[in-house]
């Protein structure tokens, strides 16, 4: 079939309408017949078959060009929409990987940072301490160290204070925050604490300002004294009440004052009612419960005990009662006499049973040796 579209299509290319021949002087329309296996119908039937190869063969060539077009179209319609995706993937894949490269160059140099900073943070901090001369530090001591904040300019900044602490001495002077301004002050105020007492005034709150406040009162005190005065509560104003109140006064007995809780209202109390008093015994009359009340009652019955006899007095327990009892039997007693007649257990009680047995008229003195000698006891008694 192929073979005689060609022989047609040669017959077409002919220029002039003059019939082919074949190998035997035939003509070339008939071999093309035979091939086709027709038979020759005459001239006219020759012409139709050509006229209708022709038309075959047109008619074969367009389908193949409509073929080829279709195809080649699609093809290249295939071919191009790849090309165009690839294209816009790689226009908007390009800015994308421009961010992410750009992102993760920040994120590495952002690492790169940190780690730097940590390592050199690290290094500074340990070289810093051996700088400051704290070496042969264990990690344990390490780690307590950066935890309590102790620098290496903090511990510089002690030893230009002449403080040279170990690590666990440092470890506690910052936890009670004992800091190089604090020292400073408490030299410049004229004391030389040691680490341990630094941090003994810092954990009692005694800064320069409280050695300072108490000095102007008049208590010089050294720094073991300064910690009792804080811990004891004595502030500069409670001294100055008391020297108000005319009473010359040590660190010592001013610690003692404020324990048994001697107030300037106590003094002054005292001073109302005559008493001539000092530190030391208005401690002893305020240990035995010596109250400004009890002196003016014991005056009210006529007696002026010192303050030495009033706080006899209160140890022996005489009280106000025991005095009128000792009037009512007669007797005037002196402070002294009611002291001793108190300590012999001279009682009412026993003094009327002198009488029952005819012992009139004894003077307190006699009935004091009559106690002693235990001759009214009963047998019960002896």
């Amino acid at each position: 079939m192929e073979y005689a579209r060609a022989l047609t299509l040669m017959e077409e290319w002919r220029s002039a309408p003059v019939f082919a021949m074949a190998a035997n002087r035939g003509p070339l329309t008939d071999r093309i017949m035979r091939v086709l296996g027709l038979k020759t119908l005459g001239a006219g039937m020759r012409g139709i078959g050509l006229t209708g190869g022709l038309l075959c063969l047109s008619a074969a060539l367009l389908a193949g060009n409509a073929l080829l077009n279709l195809a080649h179209p699609a093809l290249a319609r295939a071919n191009s929409r790849p090309q165009a995706v690839t294209e816009s993937a790689d226009k908007s894949a390009k800015p994308s990987a421009s961010h992410n490269s750009l992102s993760l160059k920040t994120d590495t140099r952002t690492k790169t940072r940190t780690s730097t900073r940590t390592e050199t943070t690290t290094t500074s901090y340990v070289d810093g301490l051996k700088g400051a001369g704290l070496t042969d530090l264990s990690v344990d001591t390490l780690i307590a160290l950066k935890v309590q904040d102790v620098t290496p300019e903090y511990v510089r900044g002690l030893q230009e204070q002449g403080l040279h602490p170990d690590a666990e001495k440092l470890i506690g002077m910052r936890v009670q925050g004992v800091t190089p301004e604090y020292v400073r002050d408490l030299r410049a105020a004229g004391l030389n604490p040691s680490v341990d007492q630094l941090i003994g005034l810092k954990v009692q709150g005694a800064d320069a300002e409280y050695y300072r406040g108490l000095k102007e009162a008049g208590i010089d005190a050294d720094i073991d004294r300064l910690i009792a005065l804080k811990v004891q509560g004595v502030t500069p104003q409670y001294v100055r009440e008391l020297r108000a109140a005319g009473l010359a006064l040590t660190a010592d007995q001013v610690i003692s004052m404020k324990v048994q809780d001697v107030t300037p209202q106590y003094v002054k109390g005292m001073h109302e009612q005559g008493m001539d008093v000092n530190a030391n015994n208005l401690i002893s009359m305020r240990v035995q419960d010596v109250t400004p009340e009890y002196v003016r009652e014991i005056k009210a019955l006529g007696l002026a005990p010192s303050s030495d006899q009033v706080i006899s007095m209160k140890v022996q327990d005489v009280t106000p009662e025991y005095i009128k009892a000792l009037q009512a039997a007669g007797f005037n007693p002196s402070i002294n006499d009611v002291i001793n007649a108190k300590v012999q257990d001279v009682t009412p009680e026993f003094i009327a049973r002198a009488k029952q047995h005819g012992f009139k008229d004894l003077s307190l003195d006699k009935l004091i040796r009559l106690r002693q000698s235990g001759i009214l006891d009963s047998k019960a008694d002896i």
